[in-house]
This record gives structure tokens, C-alpha cells and sequence, in this order.
């Protein structure tokens, strides 16, 4: 199984200047968490499937949403939309800090679908990933 992240904005004008290697990191660290437990399964065919978010953004938003699941046969992939309030985190002090914020959000949301044991080492994941490029 594989864990990914894409940005796809939909909203013409709305997007986020994030740093390409933030979200390579935090796709680093949960394949490696995934990588270390590899007994979790999304359960779609007995088969393993991928596991993908794409982000996205909206203006007037107050809190995460999270698409229901886009799933692939083909590709043998289950993607969400993850929508991050826009305002919120352009007009923040720290973007990158509010934008991983976010995020996480909508990671441990799309875990906890599928198992809850997970949440402890998706915060430490979180810790790590916002004190290396939130600080």
C-alpha cells in the first residue's frame, strides 16, 4: 500500500503556496508508518489498494471537509478530496503551520474510517512535521 498527496484547486484563484517538500515529508513519514505495520488494508477486494488525498481549497470555509471516497478499480486506489478553509490559512501568522493544521485534520479523519490505532502515531507524525517546517 502506498499513501500519496496531489493538489488539485478547482476554484480559479485559490490555492496555496506551499513548499513541495512539506507534503513530500508527510507522504515519507505515513508510508513509513504504513510501512511498519504492514497489516492495514483498506479492505475494498482483499486486495491492496493505494491510498490518496487530493488537496483542495474553497473561500467562506471554517473546517475540513472530506470528500466521501473516489475508489478505483483500476488503479486499485481510494482517493479523498480534502477541502482546507482558504481564508483561514493564507491570513494566518504561520501558513505552513495553519495549513498542516488542516491537513492532519483530514488525514487522521480518512484513518479513523478505516482503523482508530493509528491517531497516536499520526500526532507524532504531525509534531514532527510542523516543528521541522512550521517553526
Amino acid at each position: 500500500m502506498r499513501f500519496y498527496i496531489s493538489s488539485v484547486y478547482s476554484e480559479l484563484g485559490y490555492f496555496f503556496e506551499i513548499e513541495n517538500n512539506i507534503t513530500l515529508d508527510v507522504i515519507k513519514n505515513i508510508n513509513q508508518m504504513l510501512k511498519d505495520d504492514c497489516n492495514f488494508n483498506l479492505g475494498i477486494d482483499k486486495e491492496n489498494y493505494d491510498l490518496g488525498i487530493f488537496i483542495d481549497t474553497k473561500p467562506n470555509l471554517l473546517n475540513v471537509i472530506l470528500s466521501k471516497p473516489m475508489i478505483s478499480r483500476k488503479y486499485k486506489s481510494v482517493d479523498y478530496k480534502v477541502l482546507i478553509p482558504y481564508e483561514i490559512v493564507v491570513n494566518s501568522d504561520n501558513v505552513n503551520k495553519t495549513f498542516l493544521e488542516f491537513l492532519f485534520t483530514g488525514i487522521q479523519r480518512i484513518f479513523d474510517i478505516y482503523t482508530g490505532h493509528y491517531n497516536s502515531n499520526i500526532i507524532k507524525i504531525k509534531e514532527k512535521i510542523i516543528s521541522k517546517w512550521a517553526s
